[in-house]
């Protein structure tokens, strides 16, 4: 079921000739011999994109494994929480009643690779401190964790706030408190997220706006009081995480699913209860439409090769609103607006030039985003 619940949805996907995202072409970039000046993502990351082939499809078979690992992870992690008879419910609604694991792990960036592995973590780690409990499987207890503490470390490489899962193990009891002050400590001290905003950038990126990340998660709310009284302040604490930025919402999924599993367990013989396993077809039904409509769409990438030719048959310089900054380098164009804000100053560039943009310039319209200014 879960291996299903997980392809649906990855079926959209495969049919989409392109990958989603926006810094997704950072990376493509490299795998595809572009060349990058300043890729984003961590440099343990960046060392292995070498393995990738240029290949948009094998590509995505890399990021579902990688996501169907991650979904197993949680399914044993739950039912190490709930018991082997519904938790393995926690992965299935982590995959399906909110989007937001999906659609991270539809991105070819680091990320994926990070939170992926830091469920892993999770699974071994509630593990060991289950079998440390009994005196002939204390060995085995040690080795899983310290294995989940290895795969934590790992995931930490390839993505910061990865460490928010440890964050979260150590506030469960106090026998664990002291990995969350060590992942409070690492976190404060390297991940921006927790510092002061840079350039701005925090107001004009929806995954860095506060409360951003609440509609992704939406599903779960009601359920929150059920979750489990032991696991209620790491869910607090993760969710709170989440509300001041989006993209990390994705670290309390798990725990807010546990209270959805223990709702369900509730009121399942009830006749206005859903039942859940149909629930979430459904809704992978819907990723795959999703999947295969996200951006870049064709017609985008279409657009961007011809106005890189308008630009080289005309010798005018082409500028970009920073966001679709990776789609242009990725296309051929070494633009110098990629990654980070802010947009070129449009209204004040020398003129003739050509604009990919949002912004409706006083200039002639070629086509929808195309500029050219004379």
């Amino acid at each position: 079921m879960l291996f299903v619940v997980c392809l649906i949805p990855f079926i959209g996907y495969f049919a989409n000739p392109l990958l989603a995202g926006f810094d997704s072409y950072a990376f493509a970039s490299e795998v595809c011999g572009h060349g990058v000046e300043d890729s984003l993502g961590s440099e343990l990351f960046k060392s292995l994109l070498f393995v990738f082939p240029c290949n948009f499809f094998l590509i995505k078979v890399v990021l579902f494994i990688v996501y169907f690992i991650a979904i197993v992870a949680l399914a044993l992690w739950g039912e190490e929480v709930l018991g082997k008879e519904r938790g393995w419910l926690v992965g299935f609604v982590s995959a399906t009643i909110s989007p937001l694991l999906f659609f991270e792990a539809l991105k070819f960036e680091n990320d994926i690779f990070g939170w992926s592995l830091s469920f892993v973590a999770l699974c071994l780690l509630f593990k060991g401190f289950s079998l440390v409990k009994w005196h002939e499987k204390r060995v085995k207890g040690v080795m899983c964790i310290i294995l989940g503490l290895g795969a934590c470390f790992l995931a930490f490489l390839c993505y910061l706030p990865s460490l928010l899962v440890l964050l979260g193990v150590g506030l469960v009891s106090v026998y664990t408190i002291f990995l969350a002050f060590l992942a409070g400590v690492v976190l404060l001290q390297n991940v921006p997220m927790f510092r002061e905003p840079i350039n701005g950038i925090q107001a004009l990126v929806s995954e860095e706006m506060i409360a951003s990340g609440i509609p992704w998660i939406a599903f779960f709310l009601p359920f929150i009081w059920d979750i489990p009284k032991k696991y209620k302040l790491p869910t607090i604490v993760l969710l709170g995480t989440g509300f001041v930025k989006a993209k990390v919402m994705l670290f309390a999924v798990p725990w807010l699913a546990l209270g959805l599993v223990e709702a369900d367990a509730k009121f399942k013989d009830k006749r206005w209860w859903p039942n859940l396993v149909v629930v979430g077809l459904v809704f992978c039904v819907a990723f795959s439409f999703m999947a295969y409509f996200t951006v870049p769409t064709t017609q985008n990438f279409a657009d961007i090769k011809e106005v890189i030719q308008l630009s080289q048959d005309n010798n005018y310089p082409l500028y970009n609103d920073w966001s679709y900054g990776w789609w242009v380098w990725y296309n051929g164009y070494e633009t110098n607006y990629k990654a980070f804000y802010p947009d070129p100053d449009y209204n004040n560039l020398p003129k003739p030039y050509l604009a990919y943009t949002d912004t409706n310039l006083p200039c002639t319209q070629l086509k929808e985003k195309v500029f050219i200014c004379k």
